[in-house]
């Protein structure tokens, strides 16, 4: 196993004396070596430098975009396995991250080295790292050559240093950050309404405020579907804990007496509090109910 320190350099320093908060981090590079089968199966990597440099990109009222790259190239270079990754699909890699982040730091992403960050201006460009759950490129995503884009507070003066260590693999499965769950049908009479709970569960961590929205799945055009309502629209959601809304259906004496189904959502409020806060991936977490309308 050989070890690669890569140190987060700032060449704008000079700007923490106009009064701009400047953000240093290190980040530690575990070059993790793999048999000849796993090279095979899953393709490969290499660091493209030792020492990363930072460059600021965009900053906002909340946020710090920086781009974490080599001077004269990548910062991980990927090379693809010996097979296919699915039928008659291109070759891939599949590696895995493993890191703790520390305070401040709120998402992390992988990006194309020829590509800009996702900062507001281009927000899905780049692949999120989760910890533990595996990175797939050359199906879908056809990058080879990365450099990281990090996104911090502004209110941040020093970032602690963490470690990334990158694997060959499958890695985990990623589980949304809110748990929801909600009865799974319900009966409701036209004229009237019933009430019940929506509870969530925090998992990987997550603190912070949950707001409440709802998905009516349509019927055939025309018809006329029941209202959903929260209370609270939102609450606050501690690290391990659970808490609950209490969701109402109104079924007026209009509403089509069809079978209807409703997806739940439990969305995290963006409020700057976890990694993960700020750039979220579009894996909603709901519960779907089945409303039968007699």
């Amino acid at each position: 196993m050989s070890r690669i320190l890569a140190r987060f350099r700032r060449p704008w320093l000079a700007a923490l004396f106009l009064g701009v908060v400047v953000v240093e981090s290190s980040l530690l590079l575990v070059l993790v070596v793999g048999n000849f089968a796993s090279s095979a199966r899953y393709g490969g990597f290499q660091y493209g430098c030792p020492t990363l440099q930072a460059t600021p990109v965009s900053t906002n009222s909340s946020v710090r975009w920086t781009r974490l790259g080599c001077p004269n190239g990548p910062a991980l270079v990927l090379s693809r396995s010996m097979f296919d990754c699915a039928t008659r699909e291109n070759s891939c890699t599949l590696i895995v991250p493993t890191f703790t982040p520390p305070d401040g730091l709120l998402a992390l992403f992988t990006v194309d080295h020829a590509s800009p960050c996702p900062d507001d201006t281009h927000p899905s460009l780049g692949a999120f790292m989760w910890s533990g759950v595996s990175e797939l490129y050359g199906w879908g995503n056809q990058a080879t050559s990365l450099d990281y884009c990090a996104v911090t507070r502004t209110s941040v003066g020093t970032l602690a240093g963490f470690s990334v260590q990158w694997s060959l693999g499958e890695g985990t499965t990623q589980i949304p950050y809110i748990l929801p769950r909600a009865p799974v049908t319900i009966k409701i009479a036209r004229g009237g309404s019933i009430a019940f709970a929506l509870n969530v569960t925090s998992r990987y961590g997550f603190y912070g405020n949950v707001s409440f929205s709802s998905d009516l799945i349509p019927n055939s055009a025309g018809q006329v579907p029941p209202s959903i309502s929260f209370s609270p629209q939102s609450l606050t959601l501690s690290n391990g804990g659970s808490n609950s809304t209490t969701v109402t259906v109104q079924a007026s004496s209009y509403t089509t007496p069809v079978s209807w189904y409703v997806d739940l959502n439990a969305s995290p409020v963006f409020g700057l509090e976890h990694y993960g806060d700020f750039g979220l991936p579009s894996q909603t977490n709901y519960a779907t109910v089945e409303i039968d309308v007699t």
